[in-house]
């Protein structure tokens, strides 16, 4: 077994086995490649299955200087020091007593390298994808419209060794799992529409995370969604927020200075609230209030659709229907047609390619969709 195997957690036990389906010759260092096993696959794979192990659980990435120069890589994360790799030296003895911390833009200079390190992500998450890791210990998922819970769901979710799931395609089913974690964002101080839907129909007995993804102010959005949560019978453990760029802005424009800010934290956000899920903290509001406000607003959301119309650049491409998580969207022969169903999600406003949508006569050109996600992945 692989150095700190006594140590490490059932998960870092769990991705060593999922490393062992995707390890392969095609994964190994060119100048390894003819030493190279199934018997002995460990060997040429030490630096990017490090920094894979990192996207995952967080920690550092450390090093140990070798002969010819170059660094073997290892891992400190989940409490402890582990080296998957290690197998690839035989009964040798490596000293862990002073490594260096590794620099994955460093290494990932190589272009060779960088290739092998996609590779293996891939064949990694089709390995834990074949033991079932959405229907282990975590499930994530998430509504999104702009990509900022996108993001913050995905990050998550690869921490915690999972997929991130768009939960608007939710069966219904029974969810079995230790920890069900809800990325949402926070419209007008509560949970949209969508999000709402979801945490009333969801069947589990696992501990429930909320995390809420926010532009303006939080106020009562926390308690009102752990309220939520839990009139809907669910056991919420903690309720945590991640700081994001506003995208109600049919009023205004997001100063770009501002938004470089809060997307250069992101991630950090993302990953600290990530490392407490993992620590199993239980967080939960201590003052009451908000619900009945939030509750109150969303009843009048849809009256948001009367209010938004396309204007002559509209190409009729059908965009803003398919985007819509309410069915809210129709074509006609002159342009859009907005039905009574608005969830005033601005998915339709932000994402039309032509800035079409307009909001009553307000002729903003700001849009916004998060650049730190993939919008192809919201509804994948």
């Amino acid at each position: 077994m692989f150095y700190g195997c006594e140590r490490a957690s059932e998960r870092v036990k769990k991705l060593y086995e999922a490393f062992q389906k995707a390890w392969s010759v095609e994964t190994c260092a060119p100048r390894w490649r003819e030493v190279w096993s199934s018997a002995n696959n460990t060997v040429g794979q030490c630096s990017i299955t490090a920094f894979l192990v990192q996207d995952i659980l967080g920690g550092k990435v450390l090093g140990i200087p070798l002969e010819d120069g170059t660094y073997h890589c290892f891992n400190e994360a989940d409490g402890a020091v582990f080296d998957l790799t290690s197998e690839q030296f035989g009964g040798r003895q490596l000293d862990y007593s002073a490594p260096v911390e590794q620099d994955r833009s460093e290494h990932f200079e190589n272009a060779d390298k960088y290739a092998r390190y996609l590779l293996l992500k891939e064949r990694l998450e089709a390995a834990l994808d074949t033991d079932g890791a959405n229907n282990g210990r975590s499930r994530v998922f998430f509504f999104s419209a702009t990509g900022n819970s996108l993001f913050a769901a995905k990050r998550i979710a690869e921490k915690l060794g999972v997929k991130a799931e768009y939960l608007c395609k939710y069966d219904g089913g029974k969810v079995d799992a230790e920890r069900v974690v809800i990325v949402s964002p926070v419209y007008a101080m509560g949970l949209p529409v969508p999000t709402v839907d979801f945490i009333k129909k969801l069947k589990t007995k696992a501990d429930c995370i909320l995390v809420l993804t926010y532009g303006g102010v939080l106020m009562g959005a926390k308690s009102a969604a752990c309220a939520e949560a839990r009139e809907a019978g669910l056991n919420v453990r903690a309720v945590y927020s991640i700081k994001s760029v506003e995208n109600f802005t049919v009023f205004f424009t997001v100063p770009k200075f501002y938004m470089n800010r809060v997307l250069k934290r992101m991630p950090q956000r993302a990953d600290a609230v990530a490392e407490r899920i993992l620590a199993g903290e239980a967080v939960v509001p201590k003052r009451k209030g908000g619900r009945r406000d939030s509750v109150k607003m969303r009843e009048s959301w849809h009256k948001m659709g009367a209010k938004l119309h396309s204007t002559d650049a509209c190409v009729r491409c059908g965009k803003c229907v398919n985007v819509c998580p309410a069915e809210n969207i129709e074509l006609s022969s002159s342009g859009v047609v907005f039905k009574n169903n608005c969830i005033a999600c601005l998915g339709c406003y932000h994402r039309c390619p032509q800035k079409a949508i307009r909001f009553g006569k307000h002729k903003k050109k700001f849009r916004y969709f998060c650049p730190l996600s993939d919008e192809k992945e919201i509804r994948n």
